[in-house]
């Protein structure tokens, strides 16, 4: 947060919008290939192990750690994360998992993650309440619904639909 202050006042609030927004696309880009490619390499060798799961013991705590790091300063910037970035880590890093515990468990980290980097904007000066209240009003009502139709959605389809959103979305902020 301290950093994007500093840019702030260094470059201008101008340029540091135009960085965040193209930032953003190219995050999203990026994170909606992944999942295809992710859902690509998997039908390719689908005759071997379904993966990695969060039980196994061969998962060093230390690559989490770091994604972790990596996604953090990312969401700090874009607010892209929980939603995103760390769900698509999560796939990659564990493709035995079920989405909708990865999503549970994303969602859950994200709560924490947001609230985190939403002191540090309040602490700038770039919360503005109307809009939060705007969002909050149609989002909650939205994410309950969301939830409920998560655990009735095949995998697949939701892998997919997540990625197209995410890629389409990228594609029109750049």
């Amino acid at each position: 947060m301290y950093l994007l202050g500093a840019l702030k006042k260094s470059a201008g609030v101008a340029y540091v919008d135009h960085l965040i927004v193209h930032l953003l696309g190219a995050t999203l880009i990026t994170v909606g290939l992944s999942i295809v490619l992710k859902e690509y390499i998997h039908r390719r060798h689908s005759q071997q192990k379904t993966g990695r799961n969060i039980t196994d013991e061969a998962l060093a705590s230390w690559q989490v750690s770091v994604i972790g790091f990596i996604v953090g300063l990312l969401v700090a910037f874009t607010s892209v994360g929980s939603g995103s970035l760390i769900i698509t880590s999560l796939l990659l890093l564990f493709p035995g998992e079920r989405l909708k515990g990865l999503i549970g468990s994303d969602v859950f980290h994200g709560m924490l993650l947001v609230g985190v980097a939403a002191i540090g904007h309040w602490h700038f000066g770039d919360v503005n309440i109307r809009l939060v209240t705007g969002l909050l009003v149609g989002s909650l009502p939205g994410v309950w619904l969301g939830s409920l139709f998560t655990g009735r959605i095949p995998e697949r389809t939701l892998r997919s639909a997540l990625a197209m959103l995410l890629f389409v979305t990228g594609l029109r902020l750049i």
